[in-house]
């Protein structure tokens, strides 16, 4: 009889693996994954859906629990439920690198070899015995994005050998007794990733590979460079130059509208695919430009870490907004990428701001036909690092009065500020822009359609 089989998993790489687990013969008895087009699989073959929030009712009796492209840690109770066992995919070679964003890790520490793991799963990080290893040598121009589809293309050839083993019989190992190291979901680079031209050429251009992530999510933070105040979001880099400059390091020449070329100590990197993250256009000052030296990399290495513990709440609210602005309705140019876009008129001032801004919440929810989500004024903060608006839901009471509305807004927004916020190249990480509406003084870039309660102005 075929072996029975748990799948969890929220990625491309559980979706292959459940098709090809059907293809060796064994028997998909329920599917955990919040990826639709596994849970669309899961319907078309009639295999049970799980809510994988709840594995504690996960069915007794499965022989194997596969967790491939899973996040999460699965505790003791959910493990012992299944008869033969619990295997994992790790992305990462094991045990040397254990833990979460491990192929970027990889890059960023300048590793040469690399490697997938498939590992039986105890209640501890990634430290169950070693079923199947693939090593493989990383590229000089790897990317975050290419080495995870290495990752994910080596997973899917070691697949047949894993099916073999828990078919016949597993070859377990034991991790070896080496140094460790544990890559945590909330680690972030040195500095924010911020490069100011001090360091070498090679390390900065390593970083910039490491955090490429193309059209994928990025899990940690985009490289970056400070200019006049605000941050440049970088999007490759390539060395032009080698050897000392007639510059200093940290000059900057501007090379066209989205790239410069930054001087090093050791040569030169020509930056491409610069971007405001909050959409404003990129405008190079007159005149030579030096980046400012990196202050106190440690302060704001533990300040970014903090933020990213924040991370998982603020990820799952912009990535679930809702509230968009019928065509037609607002302009749609994005909002500070030119003055002459912006057409800004004031409304009639009756009442207090507060009940303006209530009055523009039900306007909002009409417009939107229910809930909706606005864009907010964060606190004022002392870094651009972090983001200057956050994300609101709004959703009016019919049967309450707008006086009772605003006091509930008012309360709303101030315990929205308190919160400690997010990095400011988190939407871009994950392909999101601000709420069409805003309330407030200013208009993130990305917002449609604004309003002031304060000045009664609206701006589209």
């Amino acid at each position: 009889m075929s072996a029975t089989i748990a799948l969890i998993g929220d990625t491309a790489l559980s979706l292959e693996t459940a098709r090809m687990a059907r293809a060796a013969g064994l028997r998909l008895e329920v599917i955990a994954s919040r990826h639709a087009p596994l849970r669309a699989f899961a319907a078309e073959h009639g295999i049970a859906l799980q809510d994988p929030d709840r594995l504690d009712t996960l069915p007794g009796g499965i022989d194997w629990l596969i967790s491939a492209g899973n996040l999460d840690l699965l505790p003791a109770s959910v493990l012992d439920r299944f008869t033969r066992g619990a295997i994992n995919f790790h992305d990462g070679p094991l045990p040397e690198r254990a833990g979460r964003n491990v192929p970027v890790w990889a890059l960023i520490e300048g590793a040469r070899h690399h490697a997938i793991t498939w590992h039986l799963m105890t209640p501890g990080v990634d430290r169950g015995d070693i079923l199947l290893r693939r090593d493989f040598e990383i590229a000089p121009d790897e990317t975050a994005a290419s080495l995870n589809a290495r990752c994910f293309a080596t997973a899917l050839e070691s697949l047949p050998e894993l099916f073999e083993q828990m078919q016949h019989g597993l070859r377990r190992q034991p991790q070896p007794a080496i140094e460790r190291r544990l890559h945590r979901a909330a680690d972030r680079p040195e500095a924010d990733a911020l490069i100011d031209g001090r360091g070498t050429a090679a390390a900065a251009e390593a970083l910039v590979r490491a955090l490429d992530h193309e059209a994928h999510v990025n899990p940690l933070c985009c490289s970056k460079i400070a200019l006049g105040g605000r941050l440049l979001l970088i999007g490759g880099a390539t060395r032009i130059a080698t050897g000392p400059q007639p510059e200093p390091p940290g000059s900057l020449r501007p090379a066209g509208p989205e790239a410069a070329d930054l001087v090093f100590e050791d040569g030169v990197l020509r930056l491409t695919g610069l971007h405001d993250p909050r959409g404003a256009a990129v405008a190079w000052p007159q005149g030579p430009i030096r980046l400012p030296e990196i202050g106190n990399a440690a302060e704001l290495t533990a300040r970014m870490a903090r933020v990213a513990a924040a991370e998982p709440s603020w990820r799952t609210r912009l990535e679930e907004q809702r509230g968009t602005i019928p065509s037609g309705l607002a302009a749609t140019s994005v909002a500070g990428a030119s003055g002459a876009d912006v057409d800004r008129r004031t409304l009639s001032q009756l009442g207090t701001p507060a009940l303006r801004a209530a009055a523009w919440t039900v306007l909002v929810a009409r417009i939107c036909d229910g809930p909706a989500d606005i864009a907010i004024k964060a606190a004022p903060q002392d870094t651009p690092h972090l983001s200057d608006w956050l994300p609101m839901r709004i959703a009016p009471d019919p049967s309450e009065t707008l006086a009772d509305l605003a006091a509930r807004l008012d309360t709303a927004i101030a315990s929205a500020r308190d919160e400690v916020g997010f990095a400011v190249d988190l939407p871009a990480r994950l392909g999101v822009r601000a709420p069409d509406m805003a309330l407030g003084p200013s208009r993130p870039g990305g917002a449609r359609l604004g309003f002031d309660p304060e000045t009664g102005v609206l701006e589209a």
